[in-house]
């Protein structure tokens, strides 16, 4: 094999450079959800210095407070001008000591609130409002009811958006579905009786669209997760769309039904809540159809492409309405694209909430050398890595652009490979090889992919150095089969977690090649201890790992048969609930009373009745298992006055001192 120097070495990754170099910007936040990654990571990335931390993979792992300290480790060895905080799905991770250490350091905290209607997540959000120098709501109601109640001085009105490199118009291409919606279906796994805040809603409006086009003889496509399984719907459901088919599929559309019900409004039509579907269809210059909604119109002139319903029967006398007139459906579809693209941009809302961040002065720092460049190699076996190694061992020099190389299997499910952090002279490729840390996701734990939070996934992490005492030996031969290792029997060294200078890659080979621990060890070598690697096991390889929380759950269960004691289910909604319901249903003779849910209106969630938070002391059971991921402390505190005679299980914390009493091992 001959490589040139001057030309890339296998299929590579470049650098993405900000456009905008006067801000430094550390984004923090669960960044591999797939609409958080495609959309405002990437156009962060293009509008600043910025850095990434991804912290759904460290809360899945640790429970210990790591991810706080690791920023704060970040924030200390390189000054930015802005900690920007995503706040969805994870602000009950973070306690207000952090913020106020990050605000201490001179770092002012901007954050989206993503979620904030309705009523459910205006009352998490609450204890949270303080902790935030700048917050932008995407709910005009949200914010004027903080308003009426005299506090929220630190809010901005920041309505959803989109980002228009992906959504954008397509030439050319065909209007190839008459009527279009996408979205998910809202229904539990475990119970396909009980629908999520406006799930039953929008069930009865698809199922009267469907019925209404097989009268009419126009197409109707549904997509989104859950209508494979709707009765009715599965007749027309079309699959699960990334952004750019989604896209794709909004260009192909004439009309897209984009409802916007509230989550407080379970059967009312006139109930609204701007949606982020609005303005990626809007971005696309596709027509609309909505549910009435004051917020929306407010943001888009009458003459733009998103025409309003007030019930079943007018919203299919539209559907058939504009799909006669193609003209003035093409006309209000020009004018909702334009004002689209100049109002309604990511960028736009990032300018809005950064202008209203008062910057402090960054303390000037030396850069101690060059940028660190980056060049990723991908290799299809270890032989072939070890073959790149020693290919590029005898260079000379590097090219024009990378200093420094990282070697990254295809064997490995790549969600993220993030250099952010190694950038911008902290780190520096001159002086020694950088050790970086691998996420490993092990096994998915939800249906949805386009929703990868901590709750969904399970994996572990691999150090710059692996104990393998500490390693499940399974993940331990998949790894040494995927990566070059050096092993010196008590500890292993994995490739891929080694960003490699081009003068110190010789040494590099000659260790691995002879799995030279020793001879590796003379060699400069800096442990940086930042995740850099976010891979997984690929999907036909998965091994069966259940979460951490549902393997200790598990463990203390034969105890509470052999005790015959009462449980309760706290929580009964969400990915946890729907967990360990089915761990549940696998023991005929376990003795579980029910679930503690207040906003669930039926009766029974599968075989187990309902209760609100007032039965739970006549019902007197021995122990509560909290299942709920985001509100679990809230709940805890609320009933932890009955220790005195009830064991509580907080599943959302592994940590607390009842798991080390419960379990020898822990």
């Amino acid at each position: 094999m001959t490589l040139s120097p001057l030309k890339p070495l296998c299929k590579g990754t470049s650098p993405l450079d900000p456009v905008n170099f006067h801000l430094r910007i550390l984004m923090v936040g669960a960044l591999s959800i797939r609409y958080i990654r495609d959309n405002w990571v990437e156009t962060v990335r293009r509008m600043y210095d910025a850095g990434f931390i991804d912290v759904s993979p460290m809360l899945s792992v640790y429970k210990n407070g790591y991810h706080e300290k690791y920023i704060l480790k970040v924030l200390r060895e390189r000054q930015y001008d802005c900690l920007f905080f995503y706040t969805d799905a994870i602000n009950s991770d973070f306690t207000d000591g952090f913020f106020d250490l990050v605000r201490a350091g001179g770092t002012p905290v901007a954050a989206f609130y993503a979620d904030d209607e309705p009523e459910m997540w205006y009352r998490q959000n609450m204890p949270y409002d303080h902790r935030f120098d700048v917050v932008g709501t995407h709910s005009l109601n949200a914010l004027r009811r903080r308003q009426a109640e005299g506090r929220g001085g630190n809010f901005i009105f920041l309505p959803w958006s989109f980002n228009p490199l992906i959504f954008n118009r397509r030439e050319d291409v065909e209007k190839s579905y008459d009527v279009l919606y996408v979205g998910e279906n809202l229904i539990s796994r475990e119970d396909a009786s009980l629908c999520l805040r406006d799930g039953r809603l929008r069930q009865v409006v698809l199922e009267g669209v469907y019925r209404h086009s097989r009268q009419h003889g126009y197409s109707f496509k549904v997509f989104g997760p859950g209508w494979d399984r709707h009765p009715l719907i599965k007749e027309c459901y079309a699959g699960i769309l990334s952004s750019e088919q989604m896209a794709e599929a909004y260009n192909r559309a004439k009309i897209v039904l984009n409802f916007g019900f509230s989550g407080d409004g379970d059967t009312d039509l006139l109930s609204y809540q701007t949606k982020l579907r609005h303005f990626e269809a809007a971005g696309c210059g596709t027509f609309q159809l909505v549910n009435n909604n004051p917020e929306l119109a407010g943001l888009f002139p009458e003459d733009a492409g998103i025409a309003y319903f007030s019930s079943l029967e007018e919203l299919n006398n539209k559907i058939l309405y504009y799909l006669k007139h193609d003209g003035i459906r093409q006309e209000m579809c020009d004018r909702v694209y334009e004002v689209a693209h100049e109002q309604h941009t990511i960028q736009n809302r990032l300018q809005t909430l950064f202008d209203n961040v008062k910057f402090r002065q960054a303390k000037a720092r030396e850069c101690m050398t060059s940028k660190l460049k980056i060049k990723t190699i991908f290799y299809d076996s270890n032989e072939m890595a070890m073959e790149l190694l020693d290919e590029i061992s005898r260079y000379k020099e590097s090219d024009d652009y990378y200093n420094a190389f990282h070697f990254v299997p295809t064997a490995l499910e790549r969600y993220d490979t993030d250099y952010s952090l190694l950038s911008n002279c902290i780190y520096p490729a001159e002086t020694a090889i950088i050790g970086v840390r691998m996420f490993l996701q092990l096994a998915y734990l939800y249906h949805n992919p386009l929703q990868r939070k901590k709750e969904n996934i399970t994996g572990v992490m691999i150090n710059e150095k692996v104990n393998r005492r500490l390693l499940d030996e399974r993940i331990l031969g998949y790894l040494r089969s995927n990566v070059p290792v050096i092993d010196d029997g008590d500890y292993v060294i994995p490739l891929i977690n080694l960003i490699i200078p081009l003068e110190y890659i010789a040494g590099v080979a000659a260790a691995f090649a002879a799995n030279d621990s020793v001879g590796f060890a003379d060699l400069p070598f800096y442990y940086s201890g930042l995740i850099v690697n976010d891979m997984g096991i690929g999907s036909t390889e998965k091994i069966d790992f259940a979460p951490l929380y549902i393997k200790s759950l598990e463990r203390v269960l034969g105890n509470m048969l052999m005790n015959k004691e009462r449980i309760l289910i706290y929580g009964g909604r969400g990915t946890m609930a729907n967990n360990v319901i089915a761990l549940f249903n696998k023991y005929e003779r376990l003795n579980v009373l029910g679930i503690v849910d207040r906003d669930i209106k039926q009766e029974k969630v599968g075989r187990y009745p309902v209760y609100k938070y007032e039965d739970i002391e006549t019902l007197q059971p021995d122990v509560i298992v909290i299942t709920a991921e985001y509100s679990g402390r809230k709940i805890y505190d609320a009933i932890k006055h009955l220790e005195g005679t009830t064991t509580i299980l907080p599943l959302y914390n592994l940590t607390e001192p009842i798991w080390s009493v419960l379990l020898y091992d822990v």
